[in-house]
């Protein structure tokens, strides 16, 4: 009997395992977008492209090939929304942004908010890792669709050569986020045909924040491995939105303005004022402090 974490005081977790002949990575993060949601002022349009992106980039994280220090996912599309920015690092911790967020669109077709819309389809999903011993890898792909789950499956295809199902969504209502999260199946070598067949015929109109919402991440995963096998579950993260920006970081990158650059954003008090779009802290430095050594 598959049972996973409670996520009682938890902001989100993440379970990686195996079911027959796939492998899986799924998250639930609700909590966490939906206090994230609020402590920025996000539209329920921002909390819902965000929740995908965040969810994508913790899913990925674990997927791609371990001793990563940190795992950047951005997706530009073009669109209104603008930049869509998620960290994910290997202790759980994570940090996202969206450039508007406060954008608002009418419902798509179906109904739900149109993220594709939003984020738009004539950019790019890029992926960075740093590795824990030093190195970057990147890589960056056309979008497909800009509903986050295509281009997240695209991306896994064009640059690392593996097929994948993803699935990410956000439920927002006017209480709040009250779903969202994600998993990513991946067929191990040698599947058969029936199995792909019947992996794909479960995946096919399911909604994942929605599942998430009114019965949790055990119910979603039983959904999406319905007569597939027994889930076994190897590996299991707590999840927390948590902002690494400091007074010390901030400085290093000030410092390397010109004067011209220092002198347009030095207020009449002669301090600039720096604010971190991830989490929306602000520092304030006098003129002084950023005089330049030597």
């Amino acid at each position: 009997m598959l049972t996973l974490p409670l996520m009682e005081d938890k902001e989100g977790v993440l379970v990686e395992g195996i079911v027959g002949d796939f492998r899986f990575v799924a998250c639930d993060i609700t909590s966490m977008i939906d206090r994230v949601s609020v402590e920025r002022g996000l539209s329920p349009l921002a909390g819902c492209a965000l929740g995908r992106v965040i969810s994508g980039a913790v899913m990925l994280l674990r997927l791609l090939t371990k001793g990563y220090a940190r795992l950047l996912l951005e997706v530009y599309g073009g669109g209104p929304l603008g930049k869509v920015v998620a960290e994910a690092f290997p202790d759980g911790s994570v940090r996202g942004m969206v450039a508007n967020r406060s954008l608002e669109l009418p419902l798509n077709v179906l109904g739900k908010f149109a993220v594709g819309e939003a984020v738009g389809n004539e950019g790019f999903i890029r992926v960075r890792r740093e590795f824990l011993r030093g190195g970057v890898y990147e890589s960056k792909v056309a979008l497909v669709s800009g509903e986050i789950g295509d281009d997240i499956a695209h991306y896994l295809f064009a640059s690392e050569q593996r097929k994948t199902g993803v699935l990410v969504g956000v439920l927002a209502k006017p209480s709040g986020i009250v779903g969202a999260g994600g998993v990513i199946v991946e067929p191990l070598p040698g599947v058969k045909d029936d199995s792909l067949k019947l992996l794909e015929t479960n995946l096919s109109g399911i909604s994942v924040s929605r599942i998430i919402s009114e019965k949790g991440l055990e119910k979603l995963l039983q959904r999406v491995f319905s007569n597939v096998g027994d889930i076994e579950v190897t590996h299991e993260t707590t999840l927390f939105f948590k902002c690494r920006c400091s007074r010390e970081r901030l400085k290093k990158h000030l410092v390397l303005l010109s004067t011209e650059q220092l002198d347009y954003v030095t207020t009449e008090k002669g301090e600039i004022e720096a604010v971190c779009y991830f989490c929306g802290k602000n520092y304030r430095f006098k003129r002084e402090e950023l005089r330049k050594n030597g």
